[in-house]
């Protein structure tokens, strides 16, 4: 049953909200101890630490907790440099600098939870050092096109990379209407199309989680007379992916 702390205003941006890693922190817990392990892996590092923010610290120390590895990835080297002195209390916890969706289509490892707060939405009040940020590291103004595409790449490559029954949550995300708003607008239809489900939300924010053995459609469908061989793997994604090339050339595919 989806679980709904409040409900988005019918109109707007919402204002201030407590941020979406709240729900990480809630759910992962009692889904890390049911599902194979994988990293938790963050797009959207910290950057301004005010109250309800600080995302990057509280996920280090909840994978710390669960004995998961950690990583966070952001776009704006300031921001990773800040995320590397934060995550000093956690051995083994990394911080990347780079686009998020382009790290995790070449990430190689098993995802057991994501959490998405990138690309800004525009709601007209970011400060002059964060546009120019924009303009310097990725040669584009902050727009709602801009931030509803790159979650929606970083959804896709994600699907293939979560472990059955893994956990995406993103921030800054609402209903609207029969659809969605915000930065998840197009990742989220897309995430429930590949096998997720709703399973929480707050007024600006939105978990979803895999359904079992939905991780492995995209090769079955590749592959389809060596599917078979795909639904027999269990192992991390790069094992199904070893598996996927054999039974492609096997086939002549």
């Amino acid at each position: 049953m989806t679980q709904t702390a409040d409900t988005a205003p019918a109109n707007g941006t919402p204002g201030p909200q407590p941020h979406g890693h709240g729900l990480v922190q809630r759910l992962l817990p009692g889904i890390a101890v049911q599902v194979e392990r994988g990293y938790l892996v963050e797009i959207g590092s910290t950057r301004e630490k005010l109250p309800g923010q600080g995302s990057t610290a509280v996920l280090a120390e909840l994978a710390a907790q669960l004995g998961l590895p950690f990583v966070t990835v952001d776009m704006d080297p300031a921001n990773t440099d800040q995320a590397r002195t934060d995550l000093a209390a956690f051995p083994g916890a990394r911080a990347v600098t780079g686009r998020g969706e382009e790290f995790l289509a070449s990430f190689e490892e098993p995802i057991v939870a994501a959490y998405l707060d990138a690309f800004d939405i525009q709601h007209g009040a970011h400060s002059e050092y964060r546009i120019d940020r924009y303009r310097r590291y990725l040669g584009t103004e902050i727009t709602n096109a801009g931030s509803s595409a790159m979650h929606l790449a970083c959804a896709r490559a994600l699907v293939p990379r979560m472990v059955d029954g893994g956990l995406i949550v993103i921030d800054d995300t609402w209903p609207d209407g029969t659809g969605y708003a915000g930065k998840g607008k197009e990742a989220v239809p897309a995430l429930m199309d590949s096998g997720f489900r709703i399973v929480a939300q707050t007024r600006t924010a939105i978990a979803l989680q895999q359904a079992t053995a939905a991780r492995h459609r995209w090769p079955i469908r590749l592959l389809h007379r060596g599917a078979w061989l795909v639904r027999r793997a269990r192992g991390p994604l790069r094992g199904a992916a070893r598996l996927s090339r054999r039974a492609g050339r096997s086939f002549g595919i």
